[in-house]
């Protein structure tokens, strides 16, 4: 019983060394072998060790040692993943202009741009996706926009500017397989020491039109979110503008013949019109830049046209 025991714990541990090997090897299986295992805390070694004892232990473990050979080994792990291994998109293709500075509201727009299967982690504060696929993302319908949104104050613009870096995976090899890398979002200035050791430096040389376009982008988004910022200034000094109950004039009663309180009213309606259409043609710019969700739009057209229809302050 006990000579079985340690058989069977011989046969393991070649098993689990040889799927080792070949995941060291090839990312795309290792990166099945994490998929598919329902604990995937711990280091890749643990990892492989569960997967290993839950798919082929059952398999190898009535064998004789002499047929845990490499080659039969990797055939089962193929038998394995064949049919659910998905490959990687390289980040290195990724165009560098396409992450570049940028806006938190780009951020959606430019993941639109990449590969299914490339790897990406937006990393905003709080807000963190964790490291998954282009394809998992909710894109397409600004849901993951509003996403981010909920995490932080819409009625104030967001300090800083976002940033992406090509990033290899904690624990990976440095060996430009596909997998082992991904792209992650974040505000300047905010990443650990560790993520900034793990930046992956492009061996090519930005061209100089790459280095006039990442300029651009980084001069066009900062003007945009000043721009943002004054309209929210505007927005807050309209709200606390009164509108004065009498108009005075420098012009005497005799300049002009005394008006009726019919034409009185109409005036003061006019002035009110006025201030109501000023002040919903700004929350229809606010809302077209992304200040404004849709609801939030509604509820502030709804308050100017109670206020108008009160005839108090618009």
């Amino acid at each position: 019983m006990a000579k079985n025991i340690q058989n069977n714990f011989k046969k393991f541990i070649k098993l689990a060394s040889a799927v080792k090997k070949v995941a060291d090897k090839d990312s795309d299986v290792l990166d099945y072998i994490i998929s598919t295992t329902e604990k995937k805390t711990g280091s890749n070694w643990n990892i492989i060790q569960r997967w290993t004892s839950a798919n082929l232990f059952p398999t190898f473990k009535e064998k004789p040692l002499s047929e845990l050979t490499e080659k039969n080994i990797r055939n089962a792990i193929s038998g394995e993943t064949k049919t659910a291994k998905d490959g990687c998109a390289s980040v290195f293709k990724v165009v560098s202009g396409d992450i570049g500075l940028m806006e938190v509201w780009d951020i959606e727009q430019v993941l639109m741009g990449f590969e299914p299967n490339l790897k990406v982690q937006v990393k905003l504060g709080e807000f963190d996706t964790k490291l998954t696929r282009v394809k998992n993302l909710p894109l397409g319908r600004g849901e993951l926009t509003a996403q981010i949104r909920g995490f932080f104050e819409t009625s104030t613009p967001l300090e800083g500017m976002v940033s992406a870096e090509r990033m290899l995976i904690k624990g990976r090899k440095n060996n430009f397989s596909n997998c082992n890398y991904y792209i992650q979002f974040f505000f300047e200035g905010t990443q650990t020491q560790d993520e900034i050791d793990r930046r992956v430096v492009r061996k090519i040389s930005l061209t100089d039109d790459e280095n006039e376009s990442r300029l651009s982008r980084k001069k066009d988004a900062e003007n945009s979110r000043k721009r943002k910022a004054k309209q929210i200034d505007v927005k807050r000094k309209l709200r606390k503008t009164e509108i004065p109950k009498k108009t005075i004039s420098t012009t005497t009663d005799e300049d002009f013949p005394t008006p009726s309180k019919e034409d009185e009213s109409d005036k003061w309606k006019a002035i009110k019109f006025k201030e109501f259409n000023l002040a919903r043609k700004e929350l229809k710019e606010e809302f077209k830049e992304g200040i404004w969700t849709k609801e939030e739009f509604k509820k502030q057209v709804a308050i100017l046209t109670s206020k108008l229809e009160k005839g108090g302050v618009i």
